[in-house]
């Protein structure tokens, strides 16, 4: 709920003045092409990481569309883990859907002037994904003794799964902008998201999930040419 509310907080400060134009001394351009990377979390739920490619359109200084084509690696754990203790030894069983997906997307995109040669940005996306991969069997050791301190971890694969994932998301971001080029930092929550994962033996059952949730922010860092 405090990722939600700031999210909204820090958009609505970016966007509450959007019709304040860019800097007079950066010459304004009509679109703008380049590569993002999207930065894990290595957090222990729900995790991406991956490149893309964004194209957008500017209607206005302020306003722009933008459309994005990429590939990642998604991790999703399955449920919750289950825990053991041994002796001074902690086992941590968890399942982990680990897949490979291509995506396509779009959503619009406003800024502002800030200062100088920065730019504030606030944005909305969708994407749609499709891929394969596994379902994990992962086993942590840890220590009771030493502050949980990690021993050693196991992976198995259970077996194969076909994904599609949908999901939308709201980011803020900051860039620097020149001439021909800018660059910066977004920083982005999942909104809303829906996986579908179809498993290639009998010995996995499919799964259906719809979550809402701003919980998993993620960085992504970009660089565009100006044209």
């Amino acid at each position: 709920m405090k990722q939600i509310i700031l999210i909204a907080m820090l958009s609505m400060s970016v966007t509450g003045s959007i019709a304040q134009s860019t800097t007079k001394k950066i010459p304004s351009r009509k679109n703008e092409i380049g590569f993002g990377y999207r930065i894990p979390t290595f957090n222990n739920f729900n995790n991406e990481a991956g490149i893309d490619l964004m194209f957008k359109h500017y209607t206005k200084p302020s306003k722009a569309f933008r459309i994005m084509a990429g590939y990642q690696n998604l991790q999703f754990r399955k449920s919750s883990s289950e825990y053991k203790a041994l002796s001074d030894t902690l086992t941590i069983s968890s399942k982990v859907y680990d897949f490979n997906t291509f995506f396509i997307g779009g959503g619009l995109q406003l800024q502002r002037h800030f200062y100088k040669r920065i730019i504030l940005t606030a944005a909305v996306d969708t994407r749609f994904h499709m891929g394969s991969g596994d379902l994990n069997a992962i086993k942590e050791y840890k220590s009771l003794s030493g502050l949980y301190s990690p021993i050693s971890s196991t992976s198995s694969s259970l077996g194969a799964i076909k994904a599609f994932k949908w999901d939308l998301y709201p980011s803020i971001g900051a860039k620097f902008e020149f001439s021909r080029i800018n660059f910066g930092l977004e920083l982005t929550a999942q909104f809303m998201q829906y996986y579908s994962f179809v498993p290639q033996t009998s010995a996995i059952t499919p799964l259906s999930l719809f979550d809402l949730d701003l919980g998993n922010a993620i960085s992504r860092i970009f660089i565009n040419y100006r044209f």
